[in-house]
């Protein structure tokens, strides 16, 4: 029986053969950790991290792309947003991040708000 109290105090540990199926979250040695693998992001840093990789997108984009940029029909910028978004979130931003949809959608709006911005910056510096 585990010690209850003060210093001595003795934890259980959960070995893969006594983990209840719903705590796994692979096998081998610390596959019982009760998370699911993924951590979950506080709303204002989501807001922060999204607006500096929009940023950073803007910045990786080819002197051609942003000179192109202003002549596009908006349907066109705006499916270009998303797709730039989905790439620079999914895989560079928050790969192993669980957000929620409200969150997902957020991140979204302040993505392409910010891309906007940054594009219209640089746009105006190229003149």
């Amino acid at each position: 029986m585990p010690y209850e109290y003060g210093p001595y105090r003795k934890t259980s540990i959960k070995l893969n053969y006594n983990c209840p199926e719903s705590e796994k979250v692979g096998t081998g040695k610390g596959s019982c950790s009760g998370s699911s693998g993924t951590k979950e992001e506080s709303p204002a840093k989501v807001s922060k991290i999204a607006t500096k990789a929009a940023v950073n997108a803007v910045k990786d984009q080819s002197k051609s792309f942003v000179s192109k940029w202003k002549d596009l029909p908006e349907e066109n910028k705006k499916s270009l947003i998303k797709e730039i978004a989905y790439t620079e979130l999914n895989f560079n931003v928050f790969p192993d991040a669980m957000l929620t949809e409200e969150q997902e959608a957020k991140v979204e709006a302040d993505f392409e708000g910010e891309f906007r911005k940054a594009m219209n910056y640089r746009i105006s510096k190229m003149k």
